[in-house]
């Protein structure tokens, strides 16, 4: 990809994808903390009511590629737009689901957010790709902030609005969901990071085939690892509103702990590495 290399752009760049990432960056704690509470008031089985948290995750996984290829066709910022626009109609119909106590309905809302999660993985990457040189680990740093902010803004959003709209809780979280979707398309679209052209291009034809790749020692052990930290991540994000809620904790209370544990996944990326 081609960068602006003038320094006003890349800081400008920056600043706009650190308030993206805390606007954007609040969704998944919004999901993760209501999705199995909610999913346990509308499914009609309680082993199912785990499953919107679930699709929430597969939604982000499966997105993830695609999010790439539409970013690498449009550019970033088209890209970006894109998604936020998913992550807009994802909350409304997810609070179309809890208004309606439809659980097919809800559960569409939170794989569509977790679609929309997809494209906010790489916000770090596109502040690495407007700068050079040494600067790309500060810029991602500087992201990172936005995952912090994020972490706080997501759970208080659910604290203020659980029991906003009188008889039907937790709508307005997701509506608030929907309107921090809007909030970070309006300050994407402002992104100033121009499409890639053919002379910049990777040659993507002069790597190595993605089924040598997968055969290496190293990357299987990279995936593996990734697989089964990001699977007992899940289960413990997943359960643990649901335990706290049992064991006579309020739903306030429980979203605390998300929110501390998602101040722990960012907390450490300002460590310095050994």
């Amino acid at each position: 990809m081609t960068t602006d290399d003038r320094p006003d752009t890349a800081r400008l760049n920056i600043r706009i994808l650190t308030l993206s990432q805390a606007t954007g960056g609040a969704a998944p704690p919004i999901v993760i903390s209501l999705g199995g509470i909610v999913g346990q008031l509308l499914s009609p089985d309680p082993a199912f009511a785990t499953l919107p948290v679930s699709l929430y995750n597969l939604g982000v996984a499966a997105g993830t590629l695609p999010a790439a290829w539409v970013m690498r066709r449009v550019g970033r910022r088209i890209g970006y737009i894109f998604g936020a626009l998913i992550g807009i109609c994802g909350g409304l119909v997810a609070a179309t689901g809890v208004a309606g106590s439809a659980f097919l309905i809800f559960c569409i809302g939170t794989i569509l957010i977790g679609l929309y999660g997809s494209y906010l993985q790489s916000f770090r990457f596109a502040a690495a790709d407007s700068v050079s040189g040494n600067m790309k680990a500060v810029a991602i740093s500087r992201v990172m902030i936005g995952g912090l902010a994020a972490a706080i803004i997501g759970p208080q959003v659910v604290i203020w609005t659980s029991d906003a709209i009188p008889g039907l809780p937790y709508v307005a979280s997701f509506v608030s969901l929907s309107g921090l979707a809007l909030l970070t398309l309006l300050l994407v679209s402002r992104l100033k990071v121009p499409r890639a052209d053919k002379a910049d291009a990777v040659d993507l034809s002069r790597g190595r085939p993605l089924s040598e790749i997968a055969r290496t020692p190293r990357f299987i052990l990279a995936a593996g690892t990734g697989v089964i930290s990001y699977a007992l991540m899940a289960f413990i994000m997943t359960a643990t509103p649901l335990a706290m809620i049992a064991c006579g904790h309020t739903v306030g209370q429980a979203t605390l702990g998300i929110q501390w544990h998602v101040l722990a996944m960012f907390g450490p990326s300002f460590l310095p590495a050994s």
